[in-house]
């Protein structure tokens, strides 16, 4: 997970916290405090103190979210566009039950200490956290990413292109405007990962070009795809 798409959903979560997925019953939004607990934990990742971002921030947000809806009977999700409400809200109807929705805190906040984990190494437990936000926000792009990427460190390359491309549709169909594209991209160079492991180069190239389509700036997608050019190369010498 790059820390600076985090403190900009971040500030996007506070830019629109008065904002909420409509629902019925509407949920109370979490104050500015807890936002700002987020904020300081994402700024005490990046300057290398994931423990105390754990410890002074994101434990407590997530126990205030836990104290107010943990015990709750409706399922709870959280949301950051509609579209995602309605599909939540149409599989709870499905299941035949009451859910609601409210915004991204909570879910952001066991996100964030799933990195914060995996950068004190304990990935048992960073993987236990964002099993919760995506408990509470299963087609989320960014975290089906950071799935991804955690099966990818386990050389699991079957389940990170299956999670890779779930988030390539939850990108396409459920990301907000604001960060589509760079979400969308981040699938596209986990998929093609996968495929230059599995030796399918051509796929992996036409990813890392979707992405310079995307974005010309891209430098991942551009050395990744200078990589794959020169592999194609390397094996063609021999």
């Amino acid at each position: 997970m790059r820390i600076v798409g985090l403190l900009l959903c971040l500030a996007m979560i506070a830019g629109c916290a008065a904002q909420k997925p409509a629902t019925a019953p509407a949920a109370k939004e979490p104050d500015a405090e807890q936002i700002k607990l987020l904020q300081d934990a994402a700024l005490a990742v990046k300057a290398g103190m994931p423990e105390q971002a754990i410890d002074n921030a994101l434990n407590p947000v997530i126990a205030a979210f836990e104290q107010r809806w943990g015990h709750s009977e409706r399922q709870v999700y959280c949301a950051r566009t509609q579209t995602e409400v309605i599909l939540y809200m149409g599989r709870a109807v499905q299941q035949h039950r009451d859910a609601i929705a409210i915004g991204q805190v909570w879910a952001e906040a066991y996100k964030l200490k799933a990195y914060a984990l995996v950068e004190l190494h304990r990935e048992a437990e960073a993987r236990a956290a964002l099993d919760k936000a995506l408990e509470l926000s299963p087609e989320n792009a960014m975290y089906l990413e950071e799935l991804g990427a955690m099966y990818e460190r386990e050389k699991n390359w079957p389940k990170a292109l299956e999670t890779f491309q779930h988030a390539e549709v939850a990108a396409q169909t459920f990301s907000p405007p604001q960060t589509r594209d760079d979400e969308l991209a981040r699938a596209w160079r986990g998929i093609a990962f996968v495929y230059v492991e599995q030796g399918r180069l051509d796929d992996a190239e036409r990813l890392y070009l979707r992405c310079l389509e995307l974005d010309k700036n891209d430098q991942r997608a551009s050395g990744e795809l200078r990589y794959v050019r020169d592999l194609r190369t390397r094996q063609s010498a021999h």
